[in-house]
Order: structure tokens, then sequence, then C-alpha cells
């Protein structure tokens, strides 16, 4: 209890509830359980068929182990991290229990600190369970301890700064898919660039800027021998933890500015559509009827498009158009676009389904919220 007081009332309360929540120690256990079950499918289809195994093939074995593991613990961080602490401030500013925060003695550094020490505490607590199984399988051969560690401290960088990411558009956005959709399109930004660099420039890719990809930077001790050392992981995660602190000083900077602005002004529809001459066609567009469900129709009516979901979706289409227009451009000329066409497919269809099913998972948790 101590340590809880210290550490601020907000992280108290915030420690006790969300300890007692079965889904975080589901979550765990699921997490672990999808590590082995890549472990399992590596093993049966690389090492099932040989009838007697040498040291050569446990070492190709454990490098593909290296692979798959590291490369699901970095994508399911990447999904989880901030998913974790998009809520944080958005479901109390639609409960109205945020404003009475900000009425209490607490400080804004309080509650944001406070809030984000318990998702971080979750985070950890996820990476932290993941460990064992990398090390796992290091006993097969193949994979070197020190790449393992690398792994580990990127995978806690990229956990550290989704998360504070997340809390700290979560301070400006009024529901939390909309937090989703701006991070998973900033890490898509952040995970295209190197990518889309190569694809259009004609000058080598500095190193600071391939060290961004953090797939590539854990990947690199077997994709590019020597090019990378523990060192760089290390200042890997000092850049992500220096980023989160800007982000979380800024977070508590503006959070009582922020949340009292927009408890004065209603939260009024997006006039962009308006600016595009889109208006009168978008009213005379058929909609659901009442008496068909009444449910969808008061969807239908009541959903409105938020800036930060107008910048996503804009932002993904430009991505998607341009990148299609590059390949029919080369596949005209005669010049081989290479892997550039089935990345643009995979791109489109991925992070495309991903957008989709973030604002469908949370419409229903957000009117549990709102006890509507």
């Amino acid at each position: 209890m101590a340590l809880h007081v210290g550490l601020g009332p907000v992280f108290a309360y915030e420690w006790l509830t969300t300890s007692r929540r079965w889904q975080y120690f589901a979550g765990r256990s699921l997490f672990v359980t999808v590590l082995l079950a890549v472990l399992i499918v590596v093993w049966w289809s690389e090492a099932g068929t040989i009838a007697t195994l040498r040291l050569n093939h446990l070492a190709v074995v454990g490098e593909l182990f290296f692979y798959a593991i590291v490369g699901t613990q970095l994508t399911l961080v990447l999904l989880v991290a901030p998913a974790v602490t998009a809520g944080d401030i958005c479901v109390d500013k639609s409960r109205g229990t945020l404003l009475h925060l900000l009425a209490t003695d607490l400080s804004n550094t309080e509650i944001i600190l406070g809030k984000l020490a318990t998702r971080l505490g979750i985070i950890l607590g996820l990476v932290l369970c993941g460990l064992p199984v990398l090390f796992l399988g290091a006993l097969e051969g193949g994979i070197d301890p020190e790449a393992l560690t690398s792994a580990f401290l990127i995978t806690l960088g990229v956990g550290l700064l989704g998360g504070s990411l997340a809390l700290t558009l979560s301070v400006w956005c009024r529901k939390t898919f909309e937090v989703l959709l701006a991070t998973y399109m900033i890490w898509t930004l952040l995970l295209v660039f190197n990518w889309a660099w190569k694809v259009l420039a004609l000058n080598p890719l500095p190193m600071w800027a391939e060290a961004i990809d953090p797939f590539w930077l854990a990947f690199a001790p077997y994709c590019s021998p020597g090019a990378t050392d523990l060192g760089d992981a290390g200042v890997f995660l000092v850049a992500t933890m220096l980023l989160s602190a800007v982000l979380i000083a800024l977070a508590a900077w503006r959070v009582r500015a922020v949340v009292l602005g927009q408890c004065d002004k209603p939260w009024k529809r997006l006039r962009t559509p308006r600016l595009l001459g889109l208006a009168n066609i978008i009213r005379k567009l058929p909609g659901p009827s009442l008496d068909f469900n009444a449910v969808l129709w008061r969807d239908w009516h009541r959903k409105r498009t938020s800036r930060w979901v107008l910048a996503v979706w804009l932002v993904y289409g430009g991505l998607a158009l341009g990148f299609s227009v590059l390949v029919i451009i080369r596949h005209s000329f005669g010049r081989s676009s290479g892997e550039l066409g089935p990345f643009v497919n995979s791109f489109q269809v991925a992070i495309g389904l991903l957008l989709v099913s973030v604002a469908s998972v949370t419409s229903l948790a957000e009117e549990r919220e709102r006890n509507s």
C-alpha cells in the first residue's frame, strides 16, 4: 500500500480495479499460448519430416524459431499496447468521472501518470510472459542469446511507446476507436517508411532510419549480420523512453484545458464534406428505415465522422492509391515491380481490415460504457 500511496491515489485505484479483472489474466495466458503454438507449428513444419536430426538441422530450426517468436511477439505488442491504454481518458470523459478528478486537488501529472503506470504494468507483464518462451527456443541451438536480449529490449520499447502514444491521443480524441485508428496509422507509417524510401529514393537509407523499423532492428542479427548489436537495441529503448516522456508531458500539460474545452463546446458534425460539395449528395443517399431496424436507423443517423477518423482514412486511401498507381505505371512501361505489387495488395487488405475491425469491436463497448 505504501507504493500505491507514493504513486498517487489514481494509481492506487486503477491498480486495485485492474488487477481484479480476469480479462488480463486470460490475455497473458493466450499470449503465451500463441507463442508456444508458433513453436509447435515451426517444429513440425521444419523438423517433423526429418528422420534423424543433426546439429545443423537444429540450428536451422532454431533460427526459424527466432523469426517466428520475435515476429509474433512484436506484432501482438504493437496491437495490444495501444488497445490497453486507448480508453483511459476517453472512457472517463464519456462517464464524466474525469471532470470529478479535475475538480479535486490532484494535479494533471498525478492523473496522467497514475493511469499510465497501471497500463504500463499490464504491458510489462505481457512482455515478461513471453520472455521464458524466447529463451526456451534458445535450447535448440541456432539462436544467439544476445539477439534474444535485443529483441526483448525492442519489444519493451515498442510497448512503452505504443501505450504512451495511445494515452496521449486519448486526451484529444473523444472515442476509443478514434485513438486506435490514429495510433495504428502512425505505426503503419513508421513500418512502411523504410520500404517506401527504398522504392522511391535513389540514395541509400541511413542507419538511423533503418532502426526506426522495430522488425528490421530485431531481425538484423540474422538478416544483416554485424549491422547491429546489443547497444543499438539499448539506444532504441532509450529513444522510445524519451519520446514517451515527451508525449506524457504533453498529455499532462493539455489534459485539463482540452477536457474542459470539450465539455463547454457540444460535439458538432464535421463540415468537411460541405467544403467538398458532397453535402447535398450525402443527404440524398438512401438509408435504413425506422421500421426495418430501429438500432440500425439510430446508428445510421447518430454516427458522425470526426476529423481523426477522416484523417486516418484519407492517409490510408492516399497511400493505397499512390502505390497502386506506381505499380500500374511500372508495369505499363515494362519495368519489373518486384515485390511492390504483392506488398501493396497485402498492405491494403491487412491494414484496411484492421482499421475497419477497430471501429466494429469498440462500438458495443462504448454503448456499454454509456449505459445505453
